[in-house]
């Protein structure tokens, strides 16, 4: 038997008579449905399987596949299948086998919210928690003990509520009626301003006002709608009044009910429209105008710094000796405020929340003016003993009963004596507040007893201040002056 050729790269089979006539009776007596649009093969009939064909002589045409006409039958799914054109091989069409694709139909990965645009590329109020877009009043409240700022902060539900509330304000005042066509584009425009870039931000609620009302009278601009820049001051002042509601801020900073009504009696005593808001502008009221509790946690403070400056008033150059050794040694800051934290001595404040005037720089303290140029003349000798810790008076045996002083001792009372010259009564008692403020800035924190629990001494001009422990309440600048308290 003759070895058949290799099979070419196209299959095209040789019937004989037989094979031809039973092919054509299986097409005719076919009744299956027709099939989708996609060529799906068929076996071989068995006497062709058995049988190495080849491709000489004429060949029978391929059978092409049957497009139905009309909509696909109730049975097939739209976009099952895919069909491709068959490529072209040596110049004839080679039939391409190709499977039915089921669509992937993916659930949403519920670790990844779906996020819907809103109009205006508005980013979700939901979403906008997570990437920390929001309307903002910044350091409200500086946190010691993480060092950083708190913040209030509208935003998520709370921005939404504000968001509603400031359109039934639009949509309800008569004022703004001309201004109620593209209201809602309007304020999906500012949002998406809040919930992009650094978001809406101020140092206080006025500020933050005036920031929301811009974008507000810009939206209006963009879209030129009528120009609703002439009403910016009903603008802020609606924005102030419905966004202090929503904010939220740290628990510490928030006032507990009897910080609350302890600050309400102030607040009621100065009247809402003359508190304070602002920055570096506290509310203020007269000493004689504080409820008996509240004058009474000031009274104490007061007679603590009255004591100390008592102590050491008219003393002058007449100030001991012990007091003009530096530091390691240094005795008359250590004195002071040891006495005043053994009461209600907080340290210095620092006013970084800025609610309060800005701080002079602190004094200059006479007293460790005089240390620093004793030491600074002091020859080798002795400006060992001044910066060794120990007993430096002892070691320069000076006010030692029937022992002369060292020579270096000698030398020591000597510095002192000039140094002396340059004090006064008045500086020296000045330096009092200067110890207390530590060399940071003339601002001196003590606690007070009460729910108005705060007060601050400016050792420079003398004023002060009181506080709920500087816990900010409904957008007011938590902070009022004291005017005409008695003299310390």
């Amino acid at each position: 038997m003759k070895k058949p050729p290799t099979a070419p790269p196209v299959y095209r089979p040789q019937l004989n008579a037989a094979q031809a006539k039973a092919a054509s009776n299986a097409r005719q007596n076919s009744i299956a449905r027709l099939g989708p649009p996609v060529y799906s093969p068929q076996p071989l009939p068995k006497a062709l399987q058995a049988k190495q064909l080849n491709n000489q002589g004429s060949s029978l045409k391929p059978r092409q596949p049957l497009v139905p006409s009309g909509p696909p039958p109730n049975h097939l799914r739209p976009n099952t299948a895919k069909t491709m054109p068959p490529p072209h091989v040596n110049g004839s069409v080679q039939r391409q086998t190709i499977g039915r694709q089921p669509v992937e139909s993916k659930l949403p990965n519920a670790s990844r919210p779906v996020v819907q645009m809103k109009p205006n590329a508005a980013v979700s109020l939901q979403r906008s928690n997570t990437i920390q877009r929001r309307m903002r009043v910044t350091d409200i409240d500086f946190d010691p003990v993480g060092n950083a700022p708190r913040h209030a902060t509208a935003d998520g539900a709370d921005q939404a509520a504000f968001v509603q509330s400031f359109k039934n304000e639009i949509n309800h005042v008569a004022r703004y009626a001309p201004y109620r066509g593209q209201l809602n584009n309007v304020m999906n425009a500012v949002v998406a301003t809040a919930n992009a870039g650094a978001g809406i931000l101020a140092a206080d609620l006025p500020g933050l006002a005036t920031a929301i009302a811009t974008e507000v009278i810009n939206e209006y601009t963009a879209r030129h709608l009528p120009a609703i820049a002439a009403l910016r001051a009903h603008l802020e002042e609606a924005i102030a009044r419905l966004i202090v509601p929503r904010f939220q801020v740290a628990q510490a900073v928030v006032m507990n009910a009897n910080e609350e009504g302890a600050y309400d009696q102030l607040r009621a005593i100065v009247t809402d429209a003359h508190m304070e808001k602002r920055k570096a502008h506290p509310s203020e009221l007269n000493y004689a105008q504080l409820p008996a509790l509240v004058q009474g946690g000031v009274d104490t403070v007061l007679n603590d710094i009255r004591t100390e400056r008592r102590k050491w008033r008219n003393t002058g150059r007449r100030l001991n000796i012990k007091y003009f050794l530096p530091a390691p040694n240094e005795e008359f800051c250590v004195e002071i405020i040891n006495r005043q934290r053994g009461k209600r001595y907080q340290g210095n404040h620092s006013n970084n929340a800025g609610w309060l005037p800005a701080a002079a720089a602190a004094p200059a303290n006479a007293v460790t003016t005089a240390q620093a140029n004793i030491l600074a003349a002091a020859s080798a000798g002795l400006a060992l003993i001044l910066n060794t810790y120990g007993n430096a008076i002892g070691a320069l045996q000076l006010g030692v009963a029937g022992t002369a002083p060292t020579a270096l001792g000698v030398e020591f009372l000597g510095l002192v004596h000039a140094e002396r010259q340059n004090l006064n009564a008045a500086n020296v008692e000045a330096s009092v507040g200067a110890a207390l403020a530590q060399g940071v800035s003339s601002f001196v924190e003590f606690s007070m007893a009460g729910h108005i629990s705060r007060l601050v001494w400016d050792v420079v001009t003398n004023d002060i201040y009181i506080s709920a422990h500087y816990k900010w309440r409904l957008g007011y600048n938590p902070w009022f002056k004291i005017n005409n308290y008695p003299a310390i």
